[in-house]
């Protein structure tokens, strides 16, 4: 063996190229990184975006959390008085 994985004169496995999620962030939970796609294909979604904020918030990502719920509220500020 010459240090190679492969066979000499073979090229060396290739796995397609793929790109990141929007907003995924690794070691994230599928069911967040499935929220935060949910979220950025229908962002005035305040129920969805505020869901979202929870489950950081649950997960210890309580920056993510936060600038969720100010998103959330750009979009639902609330009764008008």
């Amino acid at each position: 063996m010459t240090g190679h994985l492969w066979p000499t004169g073979a090229a060396p496995p290739v796995r397609p190229w793929r790109a990141p999620e929007v907003g995924a962030v690794p070691g994230e939970s599928p069911l967040i990184q499935s929220l935060r796609a949910a979220v950025a294909a229908v962002p005035q979604d305040v129920p969805l975006r505020v869901h979202l904020g929870e489950l950081l918030l649950a997960d210890g990502a309580a920056d993510a959390a936060v600038a969720e719920a100010a998103v959330a509220l750009q979009h639902a500020p609330g009764p008008e008085d």
